[in-house]
């Protein structure tokens, strides 16, 4: 199965940052940033405002990116929950 890749993971991969150093700069911790790219944690309002300050360009439309991964991720673990069971 193909990796998804979180907006916001593809958002600092393509600034060319760390984990660390990107939560550095958007004030957050990076358990909260690993989580966010997880899919685990929601874009907060001021996460959006550092990622737009950050480039405004590339965080337009970060919240719906985010939330429509968050929906493949839901969907993937389902698939792999109903084929455990299936096994079992």
């Amino acid at each position: 199965m193909d990796e998804i890749k979180s907006p916001v993971k593809k958002f600092r991969e393509a600034i060319g940052l760390s984990q660390n150093k990107f939560a550095m700069l958007v004030g957050c911790s990076t358990s909260f940033l690993y989580k966010l790219e997880a899919g685990m944690n929601n874009v907060s309002p001021r996460i959006l405002c550092e990622l737009t300050n950050i480039d405004p360009v590339a965080a337009d439309g970060i919240v719906d990116k985010q939330k429509e991964y968050m929906a493949q991720k839901r969907s993937q673990l389902k698939m792999q929950i109903e084929t455990l069971s299936k096994k079992n």
